[in-house]
């Protein structure tokens, strides 16, 4: 494989070398395929190189690298001429040479042998040969094994040597010596002259800016250079470039940016005059802080997706980070700019997203090289026709996409401001404006922008965001690699910040970051994204003494600018520091520029902060870095946009390491992570202390593996042919079907913040009615109200989907989980206990755990913001546990109870559960560290509960025997009676619950009361302090309803709260506390013209039904009069059922009702709410209960009471 391949380029060499016009031909093959690019070769491109590989081949034929071949004959064979009976008996143990030299000369198979001609080997040709006339590989059973490894080889060599070097042979084939050995040579080599293919090649690119650098260093501080005829003056001190920078006169951009024009026409960064002016004054507002806020959300979504598509180099021994960060960026700026995803990341070979790469390339190859610049002759050549290409395209999306959001905007009210409140015209787009719809309102002197105004000032955005962004970002990622100290410190930034949290950046946190804004000007000082600016002097100026007249161009060096020791003492060292705000006080304004500076500073550097912190802190909170390269051996490009010459070689390891966790491993989430991270990369705990967990955690990881293998096996061992259930399932459409993961493969790859809103995608492509499948079980989705009475009107539908059983451990076979005559009987049995008088006893525990609250929250008062769901979540299950069992838990006094703590953790555990399949076999999950949590919380809960159920029945049994739940006894605790009290006294046909039944019902009770109404509560809170209006609404009904007394609620003053009812009904609509509810199919049923087969699984997505527009109007919008009595009354039985409907419908909703009342009257008279997050930017985590992932942030103002206190 190293000779002969060796050999064979270097004929192919000499003969270009030869002929010239072959080698134009080759050359101009490699043009079209790169397109003037100086990109790696890919196997794509190798595939397509006909023509080079036709050469490789005819040089082959001339000069066959082994030119003789030869076999030891085993056999006698006869070997004759063709046709003739007579031939040659060859006797056995004869060698025959194959003389593959003289073969490839055969006249009848190549006419004219002599010439070298690549034509030889069209497919036509091929055809009509001999099959052995060509061998330069043998051929038969012996043939070549490597032959596709070598021409992969060779046309890669060459492709390279081509689209770099001129090559001229300084022999010819007559003067050049045959060597007659193993591998056929030149007696001297080959010699050749070389030219440099362009002088603007990336080898020239890397010294043109050594060169640049070493002019600075020997003519500094102010020299000139001539372009031609084109005079040019360079400046390199601050005090100097402040002359040009700060002037309101000298504005106009160098030459170098005509070349820009055809793309950007005079959009901001080409533009001169007063177009400028109006123009910078028109834009300037776009960039108002609060449109930038609304970015954000943009910023954080792509950088996540670029986080994931990172996940594939954890392991790898290095890559070149820079093509993900170009993709990222590219993403971002086309959705801020334009309002329409382009899917850069996703490589779905987005035509824009390509154009806007080669345009970038292209503008920078012109630019170095100068016989380029005329227009006329740009135009002939191969670079200049694919500019026109992507022309055609760039232009042609932007214009398209103003079009239409030009018809978008025409339907809305008319503003002229920038405010964000209009919604995106297009459907499934989120409430945020982009940079072109907020340019379409942008009014001056009362004239909005042309068209092409308008397209010119998006595409300058476009270019002047995307690459400089990116630029600036891996120089970033490249020196925090360098840097461990540096790298960490702006972690702990970010942990600080984030509290180990996953969740979504917001505004207020990048605000924070601090130190990774002075990491980030650091980078920039010591690698500018613009090395250089220019300007074109309108007249005369005077500058370190020198006159220099009008037309001159002056250039501004910012990365020597930059490396003053005046400036930045030891200016080679990066240090984040000189960025502190007592440093920079005492620096030169014009030392540090990376935006330029002056009158035509870069408009949009704010907006470019904001999109590195958050892209920055993303990666830092995920991965650590480590860069493969120093920076003595990182070349720079000397372009428009600085960038190292082979991009950023890094490692990058996982940030959260299981030894940092287990230190943590007192918080239970953390242990919740640790055990999800098992999975995810395959590692095991290093905690010395718990050697049992090491040991439990790896036999989970090898039986879950072992399982799956099964599982694979099962399957392909498995009849391939659809069963007749299946078959009638996949009648209906949905998502792609996988083998053992069914459709649920991508969730795999999501992040638990990302799994609702995937969930929904899917919901909105698919709806009305849809299957899935998890694993081999199907699941058939409903969304439509007229759908979902099929189903839960039923009284024979009635068993709750598999995901229940998860419960059973805890709430065993309660109301929730049982099925059949145990459900009917224990339905029968506990209805009697949420009668109204009971009810009424309930609202002084409600009132009490709510003033408890109120005093709890006082300490937030004048805090710049806190999340409420903590506290919600403490009163709710203070509620349930009293109103349950009898007993105060006092889980708001933070007394550290047991009961408490397995409460909330075995609600989490459950929902850890559910989304992770592997946990779901008993077996495993037992085994496993959570599973170990899940027992200590049963014990704990089942105990507790247990305990309460003796006592409550040696109490009762001291009672009067009574049938019925009237409320004439006096409970031993309190004056009224648990739901355990009356479910001791209920009785069907005669017969009492057993103690385990009772347990079951009242941890049911537990579970569903407790985190289904808390998060309600939550979600309520959230819209009033968004919705002031209604807030002030609600509270004036409390007020009419209290007269200003500070009263204790009563059953009447519930029973009167119409207005508040109905927020609680519309809050419950945009967010049912459970989103999905399940039934398992016990009979074939037909739905929407579909038959479902028994044992389907019937999802019906609340949340869906909930939007639908038939049923409510403009369904995002919050508005409680969609619950007046005229409207609930034209409405579809079952378009609103956040408490289930049907037989099987929530037991306790008007338990949950009054509790939420109760506690909401009590925050409404209290407090005046305002939230700091709006719909758009909150995550919904998709789980049992519907809940937001960062919970719901807001501030509390005392509201004055009319005695004057609170």
């Amino acid at each position: 494989g190293h000779e002969t391949t060796s050999v064979a380029i270097c004929w192919t060499l000499f003969l270009l070398g030869l002929h010239p016009d072959v080698q134009e031909t080759a050359y101009q093959e490699q043009e079209s395929i790169f397109q003037g690019s100086d990109r790696s070769v890919t196997m794509k491109d190798l595939n397509e190189m006909k023509y080079l590989e036709r050469v490789i081949k005819e040089t082959l034929r001339l000069y066959p690298s082994v030119p003789i071949i030869g076999r030891l004959l085993k056999n006698d064979v006869n070997i004759g001429l063709f046709l003739l009976l007579a031939g040659y008996d060859i006797p056995s143990g004869c060698t025959v040479l194959m003389h593959i030299y003289g073969i490839h000369r055969n006249p009848v198979q190549f006419p004219n042998p002599e010439k070298f001609d690549p034509d030889n080997f069209l497919p036509e040709r091929v055809a009509k040969r001999h099959p052995y006339a060509y061998i330069p590989f043998s051929a038969g059973p012996r043939n070549c094994i490597g032959q596709k490894f070598a021409m992969l080889e060779m046309k890669t060599v060459l492709s390279c040597m081509l689209r770099h070097y001129r090559l001229r042979s300084l022999d010819n084939r007559d003067t050049v010596n045959l060597l007659g050995e193993l591998v056929l040579k030149a007696e001297q080599g080959i010699n050749v002259t070389i030219t440099p293919r362009q002088t603007g090649n990336v080898l020239l690119l890397t010294e043109l800016f050594k060169y640049i650098l070493m002019n600075q260093q020997k003519f500094s501080p102010i020299f000139r250079t001539w372009n031609g005829s084109e005079p040019r003056v360079h400046l390199l001190q601050p005090e100097d470039v402040e002359v040009i920078l700060k002037s309101s006169e000298h504005l106009d951009k160098s030459h170098i940016y005509k070349l820009m024009q055809d793309w950007l026409g005079t959009g901001l960064l080409t533009s001169t005059g007063q177009k400028w002016h109006t123009h910078r004054k028109m834009i300037t507002p776009t960039f108002h802080f609060t449109i930038l806020d609304s970015f954000v959300e943009v910023f954080l979504e792509k950088s996540e997706i670029l986080i994931s598509k990172l996940r594939k180099e954890v392991g790898s021994q290095g890559f070149n980070i820079c093509p993900y960060i170009t993709k990222c960026t590219l993403d971002i700026i086309c959705e801020t700019a334009m309002g329409t995803p382009i899917h850069a990341q996703d490589d779905r070979g987005s035509v824009f997203a390509k154009a806007v790469r080669d345009m970038s390339e292209i503008i920078i190859h012109r630019q170095v090289r100068p016989w380029l610049h005329p227009d006329f002759i740009f135009k002939m050549s191969a670079i200049g026709k694919r500019h026109d290409e992507c022309l055609r395209v760039l232009h042609g999306f932007t214009n398209q996409t103003i079009q239409e959001r030009k018809n978008a905007v025409s339907n809305l009210p008319n503003q002229t401001d920038t405010s964000l409140t209009e919604e995106d015209s297009y459907i499934g787009m989120k409430k945020r404006k982009a940079f072109l719809d907020l340019l379409l309102e942008a009014l001056h002197d009362g004239v909005k922008l042309t068209e092409k105004q308008l397209r010119d000032e998006v595409d300058t955005f476009m270019f002047e965001g995307h690459d400089t962004t990116s630029a600036a970002l891996c120089w970033t990622l490249f020196l925090l690699g360098l840097h461990p100290d540096v790298q960490e410190t702006a972690y702990q930034e970010q942990e600080s910040i984030f509290q180990g949290s996953d969740r979504s950046v917001t505004m207020k946190d990048l605000n924070e970051m601090k130190y990774l804004e002075r990491v980030i000007k650091e980078t920039l000082r010591l690698y500018p994204s613009v090395p250089i600016i220019g300007r074109i002097l309108k007249k005369d100026v005077n500058i370190a003494g020198y006159d220099i007249p009008s037309g001159c161009t002056v250039l501004m060096h910012i990365y020597r600018v930059h490396r003053n020791p005046v400036q930045f003492p030891n200016p080679e060292k990066f240090n984040p520091d000189n960025f502190l705000p007592e440093r920079e006080a005492k620096r030169h304004p014009y030392a540090y520029i990376p935006f330029s500076a002056g009158p035509r500073n870069c408009i949009g550097q704010k907006f470019a902060m904001l999109e590195m912190k958050t892209v920055l802190s993303c990666i830092l909170r995920h991965y650590r870095l480590r860069s493969l390269d120093n920076r003595d051996t990182v070349n720079l490009l000397g372009e428009l946009v600085l960038k190292a010459e082979g991009g950023i070689d890094v490692t990058i390891t996982p940030r959260v390491c299981f030894q940092e966790l287990n230190e943590r491993r007192n918080s239970f989430t953390k242990r919740l992570f640790l055990y999800e991270l098992h999975f995810c990369w395959l590692g095991l705990p290093r905690n010395e202390r718990e050697p049992q967990h090491i040991t439990m955690e790896a036999v989970t990881i090898l039986l879950g593996g072992a399982l799956f293998i099964i599982a694979l096996l099962f399957l392909l061992t498995a009849n391939k042919k659809e069963t007749e259930f299946a078959t009638r399932v996949n009648k209906l459409h949905g998502p792609t079907r996988y083998p053992i993961f069914g459709t649920d493969l991508p969730l795999i790859f999501l992040k638990r913040t990302e799994l609702f809103k995937h969930a929904l995608m899917i919901q909105q492509k698919f709806s009305p009615i849809f299957r899935t499948w998890k694993g081999s079980e199907p699941r058939v989705h409903l969304l439509q109200p007229e759908d979902v009475e099929v189903i839960l009107r039923s009284s024979e539908q009635l068993d709750k989907s598999k995901i229940y059983n998860l419960m059973q451990d805890w709430i065993g076979t309660g109301l929730l989980t049982s099925t059949g005559q145990k459900w009917h009987s224990h339905r029968k049995m506990i209805t009697p206990t949420f009668h109204f008088t009971i009810l009424d006893s309930f609202v002084e525990v409600f009132s009490e755990k709510g003033e408890i609250l109120i005093s709890k929250l006082r300490k937030e008062v004048g805090s710049q913001g806190f999340n409420i769901c903590p506290y919600i979540t403490k009163c709710t299950l203070d509620i349930i546990c009293e109103t349950a069992m009898g007993t105060p838990v006092h889980a708001q006094d933070d007394r550290g109870s047991d009961y408490v703590r397995a409460v909330r953790d075995m609600s989490e555990i459950i929902i850890h559960r559910q989304a992770r399949p592997w946990l779901h076999p008993d077996f495993i999950f037992k085994m496993s560290a959570i599973g170990k949590r899940h027992d200590e919380c049963l014990r704990v809960l089942h105990g507790f509960t247990n305990q309460m159920i003796q006592e409550r029945k040696n109490a009762v049994s001291s009672l009067p025997n009574q049938t019925d739940t009237s409320q004439t006894d006096k409970d031993i605790y309190k004056g009224e009676k648990a739901f355990l009290d009356l479910l001791l006294e209920a009785l069907h046909d005669g017969v009492k619950l057993t103690e385990k039944e009772l347990r079951d019902e009242v941890d049911t009770f537990m579970f569903e009361g407790h985190d289904t109404t808390s998060a309600a509560l939550c979600w309520t809170l959230f819209l009033l302090g968004l919705h002031p209006d209604v807030q002030e609404t609600a509270y004036q009904e409390q007020e009419n309803i209290f007269q200003g007394s500070d009263r204790s609620v009563t059953m009447k003053d519930l029973n009167e709260m119409k207005y508040l009812e109905r927020v609680i009904k519309e809050t419950l609509r945009l967010y049912p506390s459970v989103p999905k509810i399940g039934r398992t199919l016990k009979k074939d049923v037909n739905i929407a013209g579909y038959d479902i087969p028994s044992g389907c699984t019937v999802l019906m997505h609340i949340y869906g039904i909930h939007r639908n527009p038939v049923q409510f109007p403009n369904p995002e919008k919050f508005n409680p009069d969609n619950f007046l009595p005229e409207r609930v009354a034209k409405r579809h039985p079952y378009a609103y059922i956040p408490f289930s409907a049907g037989r099987r419908n929530c037991m306790g909703q008007k338990f949950a009702m009054l509790e939420m009342k109760t506690v909401l009257s009590c925050m409404l008279r209290h407090y005046r709410l305002r939230s700091l997050d709006n719909r758009d930017t909150v995550n919904l985590l998709a789980e049992i209960v519907l809940k937001p992932d960062r919970g719901i942030n807001l501030t509390i103002t005392p509201r004055q009471t009319r005695n004057g206190g609170m």
